[in-house]
């Protein structure tokens, strides 16, 4: 959810362990930063959500705390971890993941996985939602409100230009056409349309991968140590 964005839910329980070290007949409070970067009631949505689950597990008390954008919360969120009282767990960027390890402030979530249902769990999401939530072998965080880049066209644009107007782009070459046929100029040479807009953001990588990643090429190894900016199909 996210509109920029890929996001997943990180757990920050490792230096404390507080969770574990809960007395098991007291009840255990879990406190949940989340940011909220899209119009709606979103809010009243994670309450929600939080409420059912308190229902579900009366010996559990989670409190959503609204942490601000996902800059101020992994702010927030490590300042927590190094004040000593972190929260259980953070919806964060999943690029947070390597700033979080380099920290000591996430732990993996594997450990916390025991029971085959536990293992049904982790295995249930999409494995290019898990993608970005391993490295080193280990698995970091889980999606949550994941985002996807939508194509919007203008058919009747389309239309103008001799384009079918009831059939957008299907490969990256089509795409380049049409953006091309689409794309006008006054007798200066001025451009008065562009064929395509690819919005300018402060995820600038997500707009990217938009377009190098179904071109079969990755923008960084699993380890996170290498980029392949200057490979070909990024290029």
């Amino acid at each position: 959810m996210h509109r920029k964005t890929f996001i997943q839910t990180l757990a920050l329980a490792a230096a404390t362990g507080s969770l574990g070290l809960a007395h098991a007949q007291a009840q255990v409070e879990v406190p949940f930063y989340y940011p909220v970067a899209v119009g709606g009631a979103i809010a009243k949505t994670i309450d929600g959500f939080a409420a059912d689950f308190m229902k579900q597990h009366p010996n559990i008390k989670v409190t959503p705390i609204y942490a601000g954008t996902y800059q101020e919360t992994i702010v927030k969120a490590l300042t927590a971890h190094k004040s000593g009282k972190p929260p259980a767990t953070s919806v964060l960027l999943s690029t947070d993941m390597f700033t979080l390890i380099d920290e000591d402030a996430i732990a993996p979530i594997d450990q916390f996985v025991k029971t085959a249902a536990d293992q049904a769990w982790l295995k249930s999401f999409y494995p290019a939602f898990m993608a970005n939530s391993h490295t080193g072998g280990k698995t970091w965080g889980v999606p949550f409100q994941r985002s996807t880049v939508v194509m919007y066209y203008n058919k009747d644009l389309f239309k103008q230009a001799g384009l079918d107007p009831n059939r957008a782009p299907q490969t990256w070459k089509e795409l380049s056409d049409a953006a091309q046929k689409l794309t006008r100029k006054d007798a200066s040479g001025k451009v008065t349309q562009y064929g395509i807009q690819i919005p300018s953001t402060g995820f600038g990588y997500w707009m990217l991968q938009t377009l190098t990643t179904p071109n079969g090429v990755l923008l960084a190894n699993e380890a996170g140590t290498k980029v392949t900016f200057d490979h070909p199909k990024v290029i």
